[in-house]
């Protein structure tokens, strides 16, 4: 199950008074939120069965009563707390108990508010609004955290000599995790698999590269390419540009695609991509992010680029001492003799016959010369 339209939020409420689900409804469904319910455990568990919680947060905020028929409470909210993703969601605790000592107990426990019942709908209404937006700017800032953190992290592998692969494929999943798609690789045209800027991209498994010839026909990818322009696309199906062979992956069908171009010195060499964003729209901030990765990784591949001609001026040096001495050899001695020669046609007692064989002798030198140059 998908949470995409979540208006100002998504409130479940897990309480088996029906009248009290009914009123939380009415009032907050009136005020622009999206509710859901639960009346038991068993209830729970099944709903929470139906989410893909390995990449979904389901709701923006939890309404937990303590009293339920099949399990208690305080149990439920432990394991609530133990989930990954649930953990991330504010709770307020309904209950008919006003001990102080409970209320201290489940707040130091973690949880966010605690409302005695009975309640005013009108203040549960308003400290849910404030725990929804502070939940919120949590993600936000975690979010800004773990973007910051992934472009640093690759800055620091560029700048420790690490594998070009290695870069990639760590940023790629990386960016897949961050975003919360479901595919993210490199797409390199065919056409230009023999650049030398992509020399370490070409070492990626198929799990990281895709490739497919790019003409001037249609394809969102192929026109990053082409035009060195990002694109972001949360509907594909709408899009003219659209063409499954260059922006689909075999056994997937693209819903939502965001493409950046990878450009080293000016042209762009490949396409970094994320197919299909889980529970969301594709935003901004992923533009960016993906944006700030690419000219991060572009460096890595020009690093990679200039080490390859290193490596090869390298092996050639090798060659350079024993094809400067074969050249000495034969450049040396037609320069002796075209020396020797011009020597003899220079002195002022030398008659004009012999001043002209000498000039001769040297002309054939130096033909002897620029030919053994020209075949080297």
């Amino acid at each position: 199950m998908q949470t995409t339209n979540r208006g100002k939020g998504i409130v479940l409420i897990i309480d088996d008074d029906r009248m009290i689900v009914d009123l939380v409804k009415m009032a907050f469904v009136g005020d622009g939120y999206q509710v859901m319910s639960a009346q038991s455990g068993t209830e729970l568990n099944e709903m929470l069965n139906s989410f893909d919680l390995t990449h979904e947060v389901p709701f923006d905020l939890i309404l937990l009563d303590l009293l339920l028929p099949d399990i208690s409470g305080e149990e439920l909210y432990r394991l609530l707390r133990a989930h990954a993703q649930i953990a991330k969601i504010p709770i307020i605790i309904l209950s008919a108990a006003a001990a102080v000592q409970k209320r201290i107990q489940l707040l130091k426990m973690g949880a966010d508010d605690y409302i005695i019942k009975p309640f005013n709908v009108d203040d549960l209404l308003m400290r849910a609004t404030v725990h929804i937006k502070l939940g919120k700017m949590r993600q936000a800032k975690n979010e800004v955290e773990n973007r910051i953190g992934l472009l640093g992290e690759i800055a620091r592998m560029i700048n420790s000599s690490v594998e070009l692969s290695q870069i990639l494929t760590e940023t790629i999943d990386s960016l897949k995790r961050i975003t919360q798609v479901e595919s993210s690789d490199i797409f390199l045209p065919e056409q230009n698999v023999q650049n030398l800027s992509v020399a370490g991209v070409k070492k990626l498994s198929g799990q990281y590269l895709s490739q497919a010839f790019v003409d001037d026909g249609n394809g969102i990818t192929a026109h990053t390419f082409r035009t060195g322009e990002p694109c972001l696309v949360n509907d594909v199906q709408t899009d003219g540009r659209f063409a499954p062979q260059t922006d689909q992956l075999p056994g997937q069908i693209t819903r939502s695609l965001l493409c950046v171009p990878l450009t080293v010195h000016s042209q762009v060499v490949c396409v970094l991509r994320l197919i299909n964003k889980r529970s969301r729209s594709f935003t901004v901030a992923d533009l960016s992010l993906v944006v700030s990765a690419a000219n991060i990784l572009a460096v890595a591949l020009d690093n990679a680029y200039l080490h390859l001609l290193y490596e090869s001026v390298n092996q050639n040096s090798h060659a350079v001492p024993d094809t400067a001495v074969s050249l000495a050899e034969e450049v040396g001695n037609p320069l002796r003799a075209v020396h020797g020669y011009l020597e003899q046609a220079l002195q002022a007692d030398q008659e004009p016959e012999k001043r002209s064989e000498s000039l001769q002798m040297a002309s054939r030198e130096v033909a002897r010369l620029l030919n053994a140059i020209g075949n080297k």
